[in-house]
């Protein structure tokens, strides 16, 4: 409802239509996440793809048609997936065993979820999209991957381990050489689903709860945060973050909101991105090869003054090596 309220004071022309398709975008949404029927899921996942299609050519009708092509690509070997498994016996949505087939879906749900790897069309669609389409994709339609692996894969994946290993590194290392402010929220993006999928991986009730909770942390601050990206980006003319000169001077209000939505995503005590992240650390205490990723040794405690005290660590380093990274890119 934020994101259709902020888009709807942009669009000049047919905005009845575009609340029409926003509408059943939202009826077709909830349909794919709530049934267990094969045939209603990929209707309503391909009505999706449809009406942001449809809702990206308010913005350019040329890379509507490229996206929707994309997901076309990715929707067709998702058919192909699904019925792969309903002539394998599974006849409603659910659990998967068969190690080949959880590929598939990975594959499948990959091109449509930003999974690294299939991700290619990220950048190139949300460099020339408006920050409302890309709120929504980001914030909603990305996470429809993410819900399905949770509900077909439920003893844990080896493969999406690595792959979040993966999209945790390569998305922040990609946010860091991007002077696009878009570009950088949505890399950033990547690196957060990063966290979802090694929590989908880890077979861990703790990296259930986890990453159920960090689809929901994700969502809210990502919607505020591209939503907040397009008053910027009007406010100084340009996409690049070295022209946000003075922002909280000028825009306080949308300043406190974009910084609350990243101390979330960096799991800032008392944020809901906290709590998320922290299950899932937990999630994966039992898999050395990822304990590298736990902070403070092997103290699983939930306490926030510990949490506190580690995240002032991490602020301090980054503030003492942000200096020369943010002079490197500015030079480029």
């Amino acid at each position: 409802m934020f994101t259709l309220f902020s888009s709807w004071r942009k669009i000049k022309n047919y905005k009845f239509l575009f609340l029409g398709l926003i509408f059943i975008f939202i009826i077709n949404y909830n349909l794919v996440i709530s049934t267990t029927n094969w045939l209603i899921f990929m209707i309503g996942w391909e009505m999706v793809t449809l009406t942001t299609s449809l809702l990206l050519a308010w913005d350019d009708k040329n890379i509507a048609w490229e996206y929707f092509v994309i997901q076309f690509i990715g929707g067709s070997f998702l058919i192909l997936t699904v019925l792969t498994a309903y002539t394998n016996g599974y006849k409603t949505i659910g659990a998967v065993d068969e190690f080949w087939l959880q590929l598939m879906f990975i594959i499948g749900l990959g091109v449509k979820s930003e999974v690294v790897g299939f991700h290619s069309w990220v950048p190139y669609v949300y460099k020339q999209a408006s920050t409302s389409f890309s709120a929504i994709s980001s914030e909603l339609v990305a996470k429809l991957g993410y819900i399905t692996l949770l509900r077909i894969i439920t003893e844990g994946n080896r493969v999406l381990l690595y792959l979040g290993m993966i999209m945790i590194y390569y998305g922040g290392i990609k946010a860091l050489e991007e002077k696009n402010y878009k570009l950088v929220l949505a890399y950033s993006s990547i690196s957060q689903f990063g966290f979802i999928t090694l929590a989908i991986g880890s077979g861990n009730i703790f990296g259930y709860y986890g990453a159920i909770l960090h689809i929901i942390a994700h969502a809210f601050a990502k919607s505020t945060l591209f939503n907040s990206a397009g008053d910027w980006i009007k406010e100084f003319d340009s996409t690049s973050i070295f022209e946000f000169k003075c922002c909280g001077l000028k825009q306080k209000t949308n300043t406190f909101s974009t910084i609350l939505s990243f101390l979330s995503l960096m799991a800032f005590p008392f944020f809901i991105g906290y709590n998320s992240k922290h299950l899932i650390k937990y999630s994966l205490s039992s898999i050395p090869m990822f304990e590298f990723l736990l902070h403070l040794g092997k103290q699983f405690d939930f306490h926030y003054l510990r949490g506190f005290f580690t995240t002032s660590i991490y602020l301090i380093i980054a503030y003492l090596i942000c200096f020369p990274i943010m002079s490197r890119i500015n030079e480029i």
